[in-house]
């Protein structure tokens, strides 16, 4: 899937992506350390991370794609991993971002995620993240992208931000946006800004 995602990924209009990795370029000073949740290939956002920081860390499901990211990346520090199940230190990382992989879990898996997410960063620390936008317990697609099988789960906007407001942040920036697919599907997610303040 790697390759095949990297090109589709880069098709979708507009590219919320950079815009939103660049809250972080903007804020953050270059010695923070970052986490990209879901790094995919590396492209765009680790790369852009890692032309700012010093400390640019990725996990991904697929060890495929961590391959492709470490090789475009070779400074940062890549792993293979299922974020539910990963364990960091707590107070870790200033920055982390999860473009739409978060919605990739049960959505029961999402609330505990959360509040992990919250004990990793920072005072101060920054989360970037897109979420869903609707309301669905599961849906599976048989044949994603002609490369097998692909699951997502969400719960509503509004729910979400109830739910990065329990687990302790401060959120700073929530918008709906709409994208469309290079399929020409239109497709809204939840684009969050949210701060460990501390």
């Amino acid at each position: 899937m790697a390759p095949t995602w990297t090109q589709w990924a880069d098709a979708v209009v507009p590219p919320l992506r950079e815009r939103f990795t660049n809250v972080l370029l903007e804020r953050l000073p270059p010695t923070s350390c970052v986490l990209e949740i879901g790094c995919g290939s590396g492209v765009p956002v680790a790369a852009l991370l890692a032309h700012h920081f010093d400390h640019v860390h990725g996990i991904d499901i697929s060890g495929e794609m961590v391959r492709h990211a470490q090789a475009v990346v070779p400074t940062g520090h890549f792993e293979v991993g299922d974020i539910a199940q990963a364990d960091y230190d707590e107070a870790s990382f200033d920055g982390i971002v999860a473009f739409t992989s978060l919605v990739h879990l049960p959505r029961d898996e999402q609330v505990k995620v959360f509040a992990r997410i919250f004990d990793w960063m920072r005072p101060d620390g920054l989360f970037v993240a897109s979420l869903g936008a609707s309301d669905f317990a599961e849906s599976v697609e048989e044949d994603w992208l002609d490369t097998g099988a692909m699951f997502w789960s969400s719960y509503d906007a509004e729910t979400y931000q109830a739910m990065l407001e329990r687990a302790g942040f401060t959120i700073e920036l929530a918008e709906v946006i709409r994208q469309k697919e290079p399929a020409g599907n239109d497709v809204a997610f939840l684009w969050v800004v949210a701060r460990k303040v501390g």
